[in-house]
């Protein structure tokens, strides 16, 4: 397979993001590079047989929301369109890469190692981030509240003590972490990664994707060393979500884990650990003023998200200018496609998201004979992994995150790994699945209407 070294290098380059820690690498030259690589690979395999580049379902449904994206922006924001694009070129690019140029089920495992060593670095990244000691760190008063600064050399226990005699006086200062590579913790101590993952949400949520992919692992081949892994990331995923403070994290941790277990051992699985899952909101998740403060301002912000769809029902406000209109993002996924995209947008995206998780499912109904265990056993993980995805995309504003669509990916290359081998493979998308994704989308959008509703004192 020639395209798999291109893909695994994109998405190694993207996830783990070694250009910010090494200065010599340049981004741009490096992530086109590897998408040409990636592409030529596509082709050359596909010349020489090695990949079928027919139809994978999700493909149709993420370039329609693509190109609708597109089209908002140029009706509402036609100043932005360039860039706009720009954006959305880069995610398909990304998920055609994945979803095409993988296909079979041993260059699926390629990828999915590479993916599962950079969720390890990432978690363990994190932890010792948050158990370096504390110091003062400035940030330029031009700069967003969320930027990571630079430590001053001065140790602190609070943000008082950075604001004796500060070396820059016009600087911004926090009391915080820093880890060996110069990433800085936020919000009084909560951990976090660079890059697309510089929200401790989106990191919290990030290495939990790696649990199922570990867990997969572990049972294609029982091994000593692979369960260490299962075990390493598991410690590192949990305790990445206790020090990142995220309650959605902890809600994506446990779908994950949830979805795995009904689906590895059935419904008694779940009796038998339900107990547990209190105990973990106990010890991870924000709580006190803090944690009301952030459920008010999400309140606000969905009100205002609704408010926008109500203004503006067909076009949207435009793709990414939800922040044009409210100083928050959506803190929701499926608002933030309705209040961008019109509700088109929000059927699209529900109607890819719907597609992509019945790519795993199909091959668990579909193929069930001993030499198919393989199979299975990726299609479970990934099912798991879109559990979490679905609900970390209704806590967060994760639309066109590349996380998000390397998964969509995943799900398509999957489908093709397993069609070459299963010709009888099908997930036809039919009428009442049509009927299903628009319920769906209308149910989300009053779920969250109601609760925009409330006001938290």
């Amino acid at each position: 397979m020639f395209a798999v070294p291109g893909v695994v290098l994109l998405v190694v380059f993207v996830l783990a993001r070694p250009f910010d820690f090494v200065p010599a690498l340049r981004a741009i030259p490096f992530l086109y590079g590897f998408f040409a690589l990636a592409l030529a690979g596509i082709l050359v395999d596909a010349r020489l047989g090695h990949l079928d580049l027919g139809r994978r379902p999700p493909t149709g449904w993420l370039v329609a929301l693509s190109l609708w994206c597109l089209v908002t922006s140029f009706a509402m924001a036609p100043s932005v369109t360039a860039d706009t694009a720009l954006g959305l070129a880069i995610v398909l690019a990304l998920y055609i890469a994945v979803g095409h140029g993988v296909g079979t089920l041993r260059a699926y495992e390629v990828l999915a190692g590479a993916m599962l060593a950079c969720l390890l670095w990432i978690a363990l990244v994190c932890v010792e981030e948050r158990l370096s000691d504390k110091t003062c760190v400035s940030v330029e008063s031009r700069e967003d509240h969320s930027a990571m600064g630079v430590s001053d050399g001065r140790g602190c226990a609070t943000v008082e003590e950075c604001l004796i005699d500060p070396p820059e006086p016009q600087a911004l200062y926090r009391c915080e972490h820093q880890g060996s590579l110069g990433i800085t913790t936020i919000e009084h101590g909560r951990v976090r990664y660079i890059g697309v993952l510089h929200d401790p949400n989106e990191a919290a949520l990030a290495v939990s994707l790696g649990v199922p992919l570990a867990l997969g692992f572990y049972q294609r081949k029982r091994t000593r060393m692979r369960l260490v892994t299962v075990l390493a990331m598991g410690a590192l995923a949990l305790t990445t979500l206790v020090f990142s403070a995220s309650r959605g994290g902890l809600l994506v941790f446990a779908a994950i884990c949830g979805a795995y277990l009904l689906l590895r051992y059935g419904k008694r699985s779940l009796i038998a650990v339900a107990p547990l899952a209190p105990l973990l909101f106990l010890v991870g998740g924000r709580s006190g003023s803090g944690a009301t403060a952030s459920t008010s301002e999400r309140i606000e912000t969905w009100y205002e998200g609704i408010e926008m769809v109500r203004a503006y029902p067909w076009l949207g406000v435009g793709h990414e200018q939800f922040l044009a209109h409210h100083h928050l993002t959506a803190h929701n996924s499926f608002l933030l496609a309705a209040a961008e995209n019109g509700v088109l947008g929000l059927v699209l995206f529900t109607a890819a998201l719907y597609v992509a998780l019945r790519m795993p499912l199909a091959v668990l109904a579909s193929v069930d004979v001993p030499e198919a265990e393989p199979a299975r056993i990726w299609a479970r993980s990934l099912v798991a992994s879109f559990a979490g995805l679905s609900v970390g995309a209704f806590f967060l504003s994760f639309n066109f995150h590349y996380v998000f669509w390397i998964h969509f990916g995943l799900a398509a290359a999957l489908y093709a790994s397993v069609k070459r081998h299963a010709p009888a493979l099908a997930a036809p998308f039919r009428v009442r699945d049509a009927l299903l994704v628009v319920g769906v989308s209308a149910s989300l959008l009053g779920v969250v209407f109601a609760i925009s509703r409330v006001r938290v004192t």
